[in-house]
């Protein structure tokens, strides 16, 4: 129940059309955030900005407006400040943007009031084991965080995502190759209509992706554990 409110409050919000599994992820994002804000200030009403903000916490994946429309009618410049930096946002250009979509509704946001929010949400970012989450997650981070154990604690998860995401295209290469060799010999053994040019140049590939399959397989069993 309280994933299709979430949903369904995201999409009334935002009006952005997007597939089951982009919203799944988004919701996931927003879930956390807001989690980490309830645990860190008790429970209270969490406005639709930061509802909308919070959801879309990887706006470079899913192309999310920084601001929904009822969120500049109804919310602080603060609570926009505030949800900006827990977004990992660019704290000038996201007040920009920001600014130009409410201009349109008739909404100046308040740069002093944004900044006192966006100074309050950087204090909950980065914190070390958030920058840890976030670059385990691979997510861009554009040092919002003064702090270098935040930094430190990214990049660590960095360096476990980098090493997944390396076993995980391994794997698939090395199924590519099962697939493809079995095709081949297929092919060798079922078409006698094939030339001695043809079947060469088969037996030439095999070679290769042999050739290829060992080397992945060594770079396999030396990458660390995560």
């Amino acid at each position: 129940m309280t994933q299709y409110i979430m949903r369904h409050r995201y999409d009334r919000a935002s009006g952005l059309d997007m597939s089951h599994e982009q919203q799944s992820h988004c919701l996931f994002n927003g879930k956390m955030l807001i989690a980490q804000k309830l645990t860190k200030q008790g429970f209270m009403k969490i406005s639709k900005t930061k509802l909308f903000l919070f959801i879309c916490a990887s706006p470079a994946l899913y192309a999310c407006a920084p601001i929904s429309r009822d969120g500049c009618i109804k919310d602080s410049a603060y609570d926009i400040g505030y949800a900006a930096a827990m977004d990992n946002a660019d704290r000038a250009k996201r007040l920009r943007d920001v600014s130009k979509i409410c201009g349109k509704q008739g909404r100046e946001i308040d740069a002093a009031e944004y900044a006192t929010g966006f100074d309050a949400g950087t204090k909950i970012f980065c914190i070390p084991d958030n920058g840890y989450s976030w670059g385990l997650k691979g997510r861009g981070y554009n040092g919002i965080c003064a702090n270098a154990e935040f930094g430190a604690a990214y990049e660590d998860g960095q360096r476990i995502y980098r090493i997944e995401q390396r076993r995980i295209a391994i794997r698939n290469r090395l199924e590519e190759i099962r697939n493809r060799l079995a095709s081949i010999a297929r092919t060798l053994e079922e078409d006698t209509t094939l030339s001695e040019e043809r079947r060469r140049a088969l037996r030439r590939q095999e070679d290769e992706l042999l050739l290829e399959r060992r080397d992945l397989l060594a770079e396999q069993r030396s990458l660390p554990s995560s």
